[in-house]
């Protein structure tokens, strides 16, 4: 279990996210393929996750998703 919640967190997804994907119009990519476009890499996402650097904003806006 730790060593998913690492994964994730390397990804920058949640549990919810990682396991309902397909509901989620903006984690679904043009060729119906798993598509996150909050990933930054895993150095960035871990750095983000432990408030390093600052995350990105977002709006979320009928399953279009804009950075601010």
């Amino acid at each position: 279990m730790p060593l998913f919640q690492i994964f994730q967190l390397l990804r920058n997804i949640t549990t919810n996210e990682a396991i309902n994907w397909r509901r989620y119009s903006y984690l679904v990519g043009p060729d119906g393929k798993f598509k996150n476009q909050f990933d930054r890499g895993l150095l960035l996402n871990a750095l983000e996750y432990f408030h390093f650097i600052t995350p990105q904003l977002r709006s979320v806006h009928n399953g279009v998703v804009k950075l601010v």
